[in-house]
C-alpha cells in the first residue's frame, strides 16, 4: 500500500514539474522545432516464463518527416523478477545526422527498474526508472530518466472478437550530466493492441520539451510493434 501511494505521488509530481514547465519552454520553441516518425520494431525471445532476450531497431525520420535522422539498433534482456517489479538492460548503438556537419555516434548502455501497482478499478501505475551510460562521439556522459505511466485495458469487440486495448498517459524527465540539469521533459498519450497471437501495437503521440537539443521542441507519431515469443 505504502509502494502505491509514493508510486502516485512521484506521478503526480511529475506532471506538476511539466506543467509548470512547458509555458517557460513555449517561448523558445519556434527555432527548434520538429516533426519526428518513429516506426521502431522489438523482438522477445523468452527464453523462461519471465526472462526473455530483446532484440531492438529502429530508423526514425525527422525534418518533419522528410529524412531519416536516427538509426538505432540494440541488445538487451527483460526479467520479471516479481509480478510487481522488473529488470531490463539493453547495449544500443545510435546514431544521428541531423545534417551532413551535424552527426554523432553513441553506445549507449542502459538498465531499467520498474515497479508497478494496482490502483484499482482496472488502473495500473508504473514507474520505470533508467540510468545510461552514453559515449558520444568519444565523451562519455550519464543521464536519469524517470517515466511515470498509468493505464486501464478495456475491452472491445471487434468482427465478432473481443481484444484487449490499452490506452495510457505517461511523463517522462531527464536528468543530463553534461547540463546537470533536468534538461528534457516528455508526455505521451497512446495505446496498445494486440494485432495477432505474439504481436503486439503500440501507437502514440510524444510532445518534447527541451530548451538544449536542437531541434528540442518535438511533435512525434509513433509506431511501435512488439513480437514476443
Amino acid at each position: 500500500m505504502a509502494l502505491k501511494h509514493l508510486m502516485l505521488r512521484n506521478w503526480l509530481k511529475t506532471i506538476c514539474l511539466l506543467l509548470c514547465a512547458a509555458p517557460c519552454f513555449a517561448q523558445n520553441a519556434q527555432p527548434t522545432n520538429d516533426v519526428q516518425w518513429w516506426p521502431d520494431m522489438q523482438l522477445t525471445w523468452r527464453i523462461k516464463p519471465n526472462f526473455g532476450v530483446v532484440l531492438f531497431g529502429t530508423i526514425r525520420r525527422g525534418q518533419h518527416n522528410d529524412a531519416a535522422i536516427t538509426k538505432q539498433r540494440g541488445l538487451g534482456f527483460n526479467w520479471t523478477a516479481h509480478r510487481n517489479f522488473t529488470v531490463a538492460s539493453q547495449y544500443r548503438k545510435v546514431i544521428n545526422t541531423f545534417t551532413p556537419e551535424r552527426r554523432t555516434e553513441e553506445d549507449r548502455l542502459h538498465f531499467d527498474f520498474t515497479p508497478r501497482a494496482n490502483l484499482g478499478k482496472g488502473f495500473v501505475v508504473t514507474d520505470r526508472n533508467r540510468i545510461e551510460f552514453r559515449n558520444l562521439n568519444g565523451v562519455f556522459a550519464t543521464r536519469y530518466r524517470n517515466r511515470s505511466q498509468i493505464e486501464r485495458p478495456l475491452h472491445v469487440t471487434l468482427d465478432g472478437h473481443e481484444h484487449t486495448l490499452t490506452p495510457y498517459f505517461s511523463v517522462e524527465v531527464f536528468y543530463d550530466s553534461r547540463t546537470q540539469a533536468w534538461s528534457r521533459k516528455q508526455i505521451y498519450t497512446g495505446a496498445r493492441l494486440p494485432v495477432i497471437e505474439h504481436v503486439t501495437f503500440n501507437g502514440f503521440y510524444m510532445k518534447q520539451w527541451d530548451a538544449v537539443a536542437r531541434p528540442g521542441y518535438l511533435h512525434v507519431i509513433g509506431t511501435f510493434l512488439v513480437f514476443d515469443f
